[in-house]
Order: C-alpha cells, then structure tokens, then sequence
C-alpha cells in the first residue's frame, strides 16, 4: 500500500504543491535588525515547523515503501531523496536557529 501511495501521481502532486506553497511562504520572511523581531516572521516559523514535519512524513513513507538503503531501488540510492534528507536537516537547523529568537520574542 505505501509503495502505491508515494508513487501515485496525486502524492507527488500534493508534495509539489507543498514545496512550492513552502517556498513562497520562505519568501515572505522579512530580514530584521537583532533586536527587531517582526512578528509576521514568528508565525514564519511555526509555518516552516508545520512543513518540516510534512517532509519528514513524506520521507518515512517512501523509506517504509522502498526500505532505506539495501535494495536496489531503496530510498538513499536516489539523488532526489538525498536532497530531500539534505532539505530536512537544513530545516532543523533554520528551526532550531530562530528558536532563540522566539524564546526571546516571547518573555
């Protein structure tokens, strides 16, 4: 069934648009000076959470249709789902970057 599922036109579909709304959403982020925090970035980053936890649900499916690494076909033998792996720990490291800077925002 999950290998149905991640290869179904409509899943790449929907995880497209996610990636591309994602995108747009990054966009929008608006540089502050260090003591400047615009408010419209802290509901940013929630945003960015959101999607981070989409991506990571995205990657397990297609590990749990493919297996991880010792077939063939497995989910890190394909350059795409490095890059996606890449993407997440990127956005670990951007959420866990602003998680002061919410902290702070919010005392």
């Amino acid at each position: 069934r999950a290998k149905t599922l991640v290869t179904s036109v409509l899943f790449n579909i929907i995880i497209s648009t996610l990636i591309f709304i994602h995108s747009v959403v990054l966009a929008l982020y608006q540089p502050y000076i260090a003591d400047d925090f615009i408010e419209a970035n802290l509901n940013l980053v929630y945003v960015t959470i959101v999607f981070e936890f989409v991506y990571i649900i995205e990657a397990l499916l297609r590990i749990f249709a493919a297996g991880f690494i010792l077939h063939r076909t497995s989910y890190m033998r394909d350059l795409t789902n490095i890059l996606d792996i890449f993407v997440i720990i990127v956005g670990f490291v951007y959420i866990i970057g602003q998680r002061n800077i919410v902290y702070e925002t919010l005392s």
